[in-house]
């Protein structure tokens, strides 16, 4: 297949390998430093012209942040330019709020300005005759793991709010299955949904870090994230 990346951050470097390995014909693009990789592409979305290598193939891998797209009309203007058997956008579980648990025919109810920009860039991807649109959660990279983040906090609140994470070769896998179906959304995170407190300063005491101060706040609402298709389920330890 012919595969592009938009864009080539850790998620989507990621895939290209994994994309290469399979020997399929990857492009990707890079913002600001090169990638290293034969088929990376010089492509700024808000200010460059899309490069021709782009604008056609079997598969196309849409994985800019929302800050990256900045306006749905830059992202209209994109759609309108592009010819592809398929489409995967990667968005975010954060257009679901908290909502209890949610899966996949749950409305989206966003409770941050960049959750309600997503829900509003999945529209327009959707109206693609062949769009798969994935919402994972917060990703656990090999080299990063979120507790780094929350080490640089003094505090983190409500220590009972479950994590929704899902490792990044876990989701690669997920990716890799879903571009065989159809399925309009598709939610990727581990099945395993253990507090904040007993899962990172778990990971902590394991890697010798200090413990994190939680603050007790009650009434927080909670969101577990599941998804309704078993074949996509991961059941795998979380790192």
């Amino acid at each position: 297949m012919k595969i592009n990346i938009i864009s080539l951050g850790r998620l989507g470097l990621t895939l290209y390998k994994e994309f290469e390995k399979l020997g399929h014909n990857v492009n990707g693009s890079f913002c600001n430093s090169s990638k290293g990789v034969q088929g990376e592409v010089k492509y700024n979305f808000q200010r460059d012209a899309l490069p021709k290598v782009f604008i056609s193939g079997d598969l196309l891998i849409f994985n800019l942040t929302p800050s990256a797209i900045s306006s749905i009309d830059l992202l209209k203007d994109f759609i309108s330019k592009i010819n592809y058997k398929k489409i995967v956008f990667i968005s975010s579980t954060s257009v679901y709020g908290k909502q209890g648990k949610v899966d996949e025919d749950t409305i989206p109810i966003p409770e941050t300005t960049s959750g309600e920009f997503l829900v509003k860039c999945e529209e327009v991807v959707s109206k693609h005759d062949n769009c798969t649109i994935i919402r994972p959660g917060g990703i656990i990279y090999t080299d990063s793991h979120p507790v780094r983040v929350l080490l640089r906090k003094k505090t983190i609140i409500n220590p009972v709010e479950s994590i929704n994470l899902v490792a990044i070769n876990d989701l690669v896998d997920s990716i890799l299955k879903l571009i065989k179906y159809n399925h309009k959304v598709i939610n990727v995170v581990n099945s395993f949904h253990p507090k904040k407190r007993e899962y990172y300063n778990e990971y902590c005491r394991k890697n010798e870090l200090n413990l994190l101060e939680f603050l007790e706040v009650p009434s927080i609402k909670d969101k577990i994230i599941t998804s309704k298709y078993s074949v996509l389920k991961i059941l795998s330890k979380l790192p």
